[in-house]
């Protein structure tokens, strides 16, 4: 009698997760051949698109691209307090070949800004790379945001650019702290200061857009002094 009991108690769980499995099931398969199941997806109409960043020199000698590295988002964690979220991109990875800078020469950062959704700023900037882990071999193996590939240092300024005026209430004005040269233009130019130690360093582009998103690109470059380019 015991053993009887004890079969039967145990094929009651068995049957509610087989009709639970049955349920689950029949539910995906209407939404997955709803007609309407992207709808959801489709009525974002503040949705951004980042675009291609790269760099270009006064004699076209190299047109280098930077990856979206990470997006940074301002979170409202109280009354006017905010705490940034870094999102990694999982397929970022340093490629060759490395952005050349030479000291005193001019450089420009292509970054169209014809989406819906237009970035208001871009910052430029440096960092030096101290050190890297002897377990790296090569620089394309190494995530600048993992200190144990590599150890940076502060981040010098280069520019900061304000977005054309786009005039559909998402952009602002030409704010330019950069070189005037091109304010009325996407592509920010930038002269490389000439106080700058030879080395490696993370090159970084920061598009900064509404709703507290900032787009961040970046690679590897290769300072040398203009007597060495």
């Amino acid at each position: 009698m015991k053993k009887t009991i004890a079969s039967s108690s145990s094929t009651i769980p068995i049957l509610i997760l087989f009709s639970t499995f049955i349920v689950i099931f029949l539910f995906c398969f209407e939404i997955g051949n709803n007609g309407n199941s992207n709808v959801m997806g489709q009525t974002f109409d503040k949705a951004i698109f980042f675009p291609q960043v790269n760099v270009t020199d006064s004699n076209n000698n190299q047109n280098t691209s930077l990856d979206e590295e990470f997006i940074v988002v301002n979170t409202n964690a109280s009354n006017n307090f905010q705490i940034p979220i870094e999102v990694a991109n999982p397929d970022f990875w340093l490629t060759t070949p490395f952005v050349k800078l030479v000291e005193g020469q001019k450089y420009t950062v292509n970054s169209p800004n014809d989406e819906d959704i237009k970035y208001n700023n871009i910052s430029i900037k440096l960092a030096p790379i101290l050190s890297v882990s002897s377990d790296i071999q090569n620089l394309t193996d190494a995530d600048p945001e993992n200190p144990n590939d590599m150890t940076l240092g502060k981040p010098i300024d280069i520019g900061h650019y304000g977005a054309v005026d786009i005039g559909d209430g998402y952009g602002a004005k030409e704010s330019n702290s950069g070189d005037s040269s091109n304010s009325n233009s996407n592509n920010k130019s930038f002269l490389m200061p000439t106080n700058l130690k030879s080395g490696n360093y993370i090159l970084y582009v920061y598009l900064q857009y509404p709703y507290g998103i900032t787009g961040v690109f970046s690679n590897a470059a290769t300072v040398t002094g203009l007597d060495k380019k």
